[in-house]
């Protein structure tokens, strides 16, 4: 269960880490539920709130990873 959880939360973090932002976790909850909702439908298996949960969770932790590269290298320039 946990391995499960860690997986899907460190597939989503090099997606927010590259976009960046807010919207970033707007997009990664969206391509998130895409997945869900197409796994549904091709009966691939079933859809889980909490792997949308945790995908979420992966974007947000790729995002402040990105902002904390952004802030670093900024105060290098200067």
């Amino acid at each position: 269960m946990w391995g499960d959880i860690i997986k899907n939360i460190v597939l989503f973090i090099p997606l927010g880490a590259i976009i960046g932002g807010r919207k970033c976790v707007i997009i990664g909850f969206l391509l998130s539920c895409g997945i869900e909702i197409t796994q549904y439908f091709l009966r691939l298996g079933y859809c889980e709130i909490d792997d949308v949960l945790n995908n979420t969770i992966g974007t947000i932790i790729g995002a402040l990873i990105n902002l904390l590269i952004v802030y670093r290298y900024s105060k290098l320039l200067k």
